[in-house]
């Protein structure tokens, strides 16, 4: 069990379809490929946030590890 499924497990079918829907909203922009992948797809949650971080992980797309903007979209 992940650390995502770990805190959703405490949360109501209601709140868990809010946060899904919150996390897809925020996308990581890779700087080598231009790739877009939503937070909730890296495995992430990021809820009522706010902000533009920077976050360093290997992109899915092209592979290489690199600073990903996280914004949120829409």
């Amino acid at each position: 069990m992940g650390i995502r499924s770990f805190i959703m497990w405490f949360m109501s079918p209601a709140m868990k379809a809010r946060v899904e829907a919150d996390s897809r909203k925020w996308i990581a922009t890779c700087p080598h490929c231009g790739a877009g992948t939503s937070v909730w797809d890296l495995g992430g949650i990021r809820y009522k946030a706010a902000g533009r971080p920077l976050t360093r992980f290997k992109c899915p797309a092209c592979g290489k590890f690199g600073m990903h903007r996280v914004e949120k979209t829409g």
